[in-house]
């Protein structure tokens, strides 16, 4: 798992999973910039709060500091071969892609990137 340090703005974005430095994920309650420990959350059952750049107390403690880890997304791919045997590849993120004009279907994957 490739782990990032905390950033606002990037988790912000919606692309990012939190975890803690154990890998153990984390469910973000609130975020205030304006204070101190500006981030609450959960993680393995206790609650937390970090500061806004993801450190938690003592400096060095990376076990409990937030990092984020890319989302994983699903691709789904459909590989055919058309009528005057051209092979054509078709990938999607958000459905399984259709066949057309009689191709005949040769491989479906789906894979987690």
């Amino acid at each position: 798992m490739k782990l990032l340090n905390f950033d606002l703005e990037k988790y912000n974005t919606g692309n990012f999973d939190v975890v803690l430095g154990n890998g153990e994920k984390v469910k973000i309650a609130a975020i205030n910039p304006e204070e101190k420990y500006a981030i609450l959350g959960w993680a393995a059952g206790a609650s937390y709060a970090w500061e806004i750049d993801g450190s938690y107390g003592v400096l060095g403690n990376n076990t409990f500091r937030l990092y984020m880890s890319p989302k994983k997304t699903t691709v789904h791919i459909t590989v055919t071969r058309n009528k005057n045997g051209k092979i054509n590849v078709y990938g999607t993120t958000d459905r399984l892609p259709a066949v057309y004009n009689n191709a005949e279907l040769l491989k479906r994957l789906t894979v987690e990137v």
